[in-house]
């Protein structure tokens, strides 16, 4: 939004900044009433790609916690002192 603002401020140097303001909210809603279906399919995308994103970072932790179990576990079975 502020590159939309920036840029009408810069072609129209008599216009406002409110006005400019008032322009690009105009603007910015026909391009998501023109680009819906492209803007929500980039929504789900984007939310895929981070719950794609959180269960990799789950898995890495709870895969590092396994094994630093496994390793205490098998330490107190051998009778080594991890300190």
């Amino acid at each position: 939004m502020d590159s939309i603002i920036r840029y009408l401020l810069k072609k129209n140097t008599s216009m406002t900044r409110d006005e400019a303001e008032q322009k690009a909210d105009e603007i910015w809603e026909d391009y998501k009433s023109a680009n819906k279906e492209l803007l929500e399919k980039r929504d789900q995308e984007n939310r895929r790609a981070f719950e794609r994103s959180i269960a990799s970072e789950f898995n890495s932790l709870a895969a590092e916690e396994f094994v630093d179990l496994s390793t205490k576990m098998i330490s107190d079975d051998l009778g080594v002192d991890q300190d």
